[in-house]
This record gives structure tokens, C-alpha cells and sequence, in this order.
């Protein structure tokens, strides 16, 4: 029982491992990485304590509480790994083209209309918070897609970079403790569908998570890469 209370907690420190050594090996992006940490850190704490553990998973802390140090971490660490996972496996670094500059206004209205349409289907319409979630990532890339047509190929890769890259950590935890998928996700709430162990609508919102936040930095900066 004592391990499993601190599985979250170094399952999160491995995954700043990751961001760590991103963040020692590209200093060119660790202004990117920064932002979108901290962005994503906001945006999971909020989610975690008013969505996520009311319909979709409740994970141990190592205080006993709804939200702990953990979900700092991981929130942190994923969000810049998301951020630059594809220029760093990639080898791509970023350059001005004033061509994609665009109006301060819309560079935040992916991130606006996302929100407002995760929130609004979740607490007004009372939609599961996986659906409300991946409908409004799919809002966001929507617009990021009709007016960056170029960062198609690099939402599409970080995605799947993304599932990839943390797949290993939800066998690691099944390894330690084959039960821990079954005790901390709603299984009943979800689909139940498990792929290769791992709750299938996890897998879902990685994708789209790296589909969203990947291009979202370059997005909003005007920004393009090209290869080192």
C-alpha cells in the first residue's frame, strides 16, 4: 500500500527526467519549454480538481489530498516534453518568417476556444469529461490547422511521439503493481477498453494533446523550424 501511495509521485519525477534532459541538451528551446510547462501546469491542476477526478480517474497522492505535488510535476514535465519533442527527436530548430506573423488576438483563440468549449460542454451540458476534452482540442486544432496549414505534419508527429514516450510509464506502474490501472482510472465511467494494458481514452488524449500543444508555441510567435 505504501508503494503504490508513491507510484504517481516517481512515475512524475521519471517523466521531469525527461523534460530535465531536454532542457540541458536544447538551450535554443528552453524558452518554449518554459512557457508551455508552466501553461500546461495551469491548465491540468485546474482540470484535475474540477473534471478529471469527478469521471476519470482519482490518482494516490503522497499527501492524501485531491491534488498533490504530482500533478505539478507531471503537468510540468509533459508540458514542455510536448512542447519540443518533435524538434528535438527531429533535430529541428525555430526561425522567424514574418509571412505567419498574425494579430494579437488570434494568437490566443485556439487556447480560447478550446477552453470554452471543454468547459462549456462539460459543466453546462454535463458531457463526460473525455469527450468535452478531445472535442474541445479538436476546436483548437481546427483553427491552429486553417490559418497554419505548415505545422499539419509537426501536430500530427508530436502526437504520436507523445503516445509513444509515455506509453513505457503505464507499464512500468503495472509492472510494480498489476492492479493500479483498475484502482485509480473509473474504469466504469470510461469505455473499459484497455490497449495493451492502458485505459484506450489515455491514449486518445495524448494524441491530441500533442496534436494541440505541439505547433502551439510556433503558432502563437509566428514562428517556423528547419533542420539544425
Amino acid at each position: 500500500m505504501v508503494l503504490f501511495q508513491y507510484m504517481y509521485f516517481i512515475g512524475s519525477l521519471v517523466l521531469f527526467s525527461i523534460w530535465l534532459m531536454f532542457f540541458i541538451l536544447r538551450k535554443d528551446l528552453r524558452k518554449e519549454m518554459l512557457v508551455l510547462s508552466i501553461l500546461l501546469t495551469i491548465y491540468g491542476l485546474l482540470a484535475e480538481i474540477f473534471i478529471w477526478t469527478k469521471d476519470w480517474w482519482r490518482p494516490q497522492t503522497i499527501t492524501n489530498t485531491l491534488i498533490g505535488v504530482e500533478d505539478i510535476i507531471y503537468g510540468f514535465a509533459l508540458g514542455g516534453i510536448v512542447a519540443v519533442i518533435y524538434e528535438e527527436i527531429f533535430r529541428r530548430r525555430h526561425y522567424k518568417d514574418v509571412k505567419f506573423e498574425i494579430k494579437p488576438i488570434v494568437v490566443v483563440l485556439p487556447i480560447a476556444i478550446s477552453s470554452i468549449v471543454f468547459f462549456t460542454l462539460f459543466f453546462v451540458f454535463n458531457l463526460h469529461s473525455f469527450y468535452s476534452n478531445i472535442t474541445g482540442y479538436v476546436a483548437g486544432i481546427a483553427i491552429i490547422y486553417i490559418l497554419r496549414n505548415d505545422l499539419i505534419v509537426h501536430s500530427i508527429l508530436t502526437g504520436s511521439l507523445l503516445t509513444l514516450i509515455i506509453m513505457p510509464f503505464y507499464w512500468l506502474v503495472l509492472l510494480i503493481d498489476s492492479t493500479f490501472i483498475s484502482k485509480t482510472w473509473f474504469l466504469h465511467k470510461l469505455s473499459g477498453v484497455l490497449i495493451l494494458g492502458i485505459p484506450a481514452e489515455d491514449l486518445v488524449w495524448l494524441y491530441f494533446t500533442g496534436l494541440f500543444i505541439g505547433p502551439l508555441y510556433e503558432f502563437m510567435l509566428g514562428d517556423r523550424t528547419r533542420k539544425i
